[in-house]
Formats: C-alpha cells, structure tokens, sequence
C-alpha cells in the first residue's frame, strides 16, 4: 500500500512496525483513512495497554494517496481521530501529524503550543547530472575530494556486518552525546527490510578497514536515511559526503523518488547545513499533539 503514497516515511514502515514489536512490546495497527467510500490514506498506530494505562501512538502519519493534502481531509481526519481515541485518564496519546505546516493553518488551537517537527526531503527527480548540479559548492567540493581518495565503498545488503555496524554506531553516539534509536531497534528493523531488500548497509573503508557506514531504508516509493557513523580519518576524507552520494545514486536507480535525510535539529547546526548542501528542502510539519 505504500506504493501508493507519493511521500511515505520509516515510522509507517513494515520494519518500522517490526521493530517496535520486538524492542518495545508495542503492537501496531493498520488502517485505511476513507472519504466518501474512496481510500485517501493509510496509517499504523502503535499502541500497547498496561492495566488502565492505553498508550497511542501515530507517528507521522496519516499518510495520503495525493499530494497536496487538501485542507478538508485534515479537518475531518481530526475529528475522527478524536472520537476514535478520545483524552482521558490513562490514555497516552502521542500525534505526530504527516502533512505540511501551512496545511494547518486554520486549526489553531488544537496545533498551538507545539514545537513545529521538521526534516529535510531530498527529490531524486532527473539525471545525474543534474542531481549533482543541485549540490551546494562547499558540499560538491567535499564529494569531489573523497571521490579522488582512497576511499572504497562497499554495499551491504545481506547485514553480514550489522552487529559491527551497531557496535560502531553505538560508540559514536556514546562519544558525540546525540539521541538515536537503541541497537537493538536498529538490528530489528534491519532485519524486517532484509527479506525485501529494502534495506542495506553501506560502507566508506580505507584500505579494508571501516571509516563510516550508513543505514538505508526504502519505504514504498521513498527511501530514508536512518543511521550513520564515522571516524575521525572517514571525516578527514568527507566519507559521509560519498556514502549519501552514493546511496542517492543507488536507490535513485532502483525507481525511488525522493529520500527522507531526517530530521531538523536546531542544536545540530552542522548536521543541518550537512543535509541542505545536498540540495535538500524543508518539509515542516505542526509538530507532536498529544
């Protein structure tokens, strides 16, 4: 069904869904959004009960056959997501809605007093060429010198060295104090895509030995950069600059449309200025509701 949506992301994935099950003990469930006996959208809400306590979550999403989303769809969909799962005592609700910022425009006050979310979306559309034309000068500059490196790039779509991936990205995150899912969520969701190929592995080694690596998730006609690492040399030689290089080409190539970079963090100015060098643009959304 995802095929179906022009902007689908990770968090309504299958491996997604997958490795909450596994890690969380959240169960998901599927739903179709229908209008006038049309099928619109899809969602999967994850939610789990313990005694009185229901927790609800529906994390951007719902996602919907046709883009823009008019404004009326929003409108009715929050009504009947209200009545679906109405506030009370012991319902934890958490909604992170998937549809443009200036949709919502006309539905303060239920959006007010939220931190907006916002990623950063790459179109994949044309030649190769002309997708390394929307790079930033600094960005291609970047690329350019670890393309004439030493730097030798390997896919990895059987997870052969996940553990090793996970054991390297869970001492970068460590040692750089950033938030990020748990190894054990990374290696489930891994392994859910595994049977699909939607998911692979990709490394930047110097002379056999690993610098940096990177996580590729595909989702329908979208694909998401979910994880990566690198060492200090893989810095040195801009090594990120070529695995994301690399895998647009990759999963361009495979017919995906446009690739989710992933959040927006205003205390990450540099990771920020990372993704929009790729030519990259913002995709702001109300943020989460609850």
């Amino acid at each position: 069904m995802l095929d179906g949506v022009p902007r689908s992301n990770c968090m309504q994935s299958w491996p997604y869904a997958k490795a909450v099950r596994m890690s969380d003990q959240k169960a998901t469930r599927l739903a179709v959004v229908v209008r006038g006996g049309t099928p619109v959208g899809m969602m999967a809400i994850q939610e789990v009960k313990l005694g009185p306590v229901h927790f609800i979550n529906l994390f951007r999403g719902p996602l919907w056959f046709v883009e823009p989303v008019p404004k009326e769809w929003i409108r009715e969909f929050t009504k009947v997501f209200d009545c679906e799962f109405p506030r009370r005592l012991f319902r934890r609700r958490r909604w992170l809605p998937e549809w443009e910022d200036k949709n919502a425009e006309n539905f303060q006050p239920f959006f007010s007093n939220h931190q907006k979310y916002k990623t950063a979306w790459l179109e994949l559309g044309g030649s190769e060429d002309q997708l390394r034309g929307r790079l930033k000068q600094k960005w291609r500059n970047a690329l350019n010198k670890s393309e004439k490196s030493s730097i030798e790039i390997v896919e990895d779509w059987s997870g052969l060295y996940l553990e090793l991936f996970v054991e390297k990205y869970l001492r970068d995150r460590m040692e750089k104090k950033y938030h990020g899912p748990s190894g054990r969520f990374v290696k489930e969701e891994f392994l859910a895509a595994k049977p699909f190929k939607d998911a692979f592995l990709l490394w930047a080694n110097i002379k056999t030995q690993p610098v940096a690596a990177v996580f590729i998730l595909k989702h329908g006609q979208c694909a998401s950069y979910r994880i990566g690492w690198s060492t200090g040399l893989g810095r040195k030689y801009n090594a990120h600059n070529r695995l994301l290089w690399e895998a647009t080409l990759i999963v361009k190539s495979q017919g995906i449309q446009r690739l989710d970079l992933g959040g927006l963090d205003a205390d990450h100015s540099g990771l920020n200025r990372f993704k929009f060098g790729t030519g990259a643009h913002i995709f702001e959304t109300p943020g989460m509701l609850k």
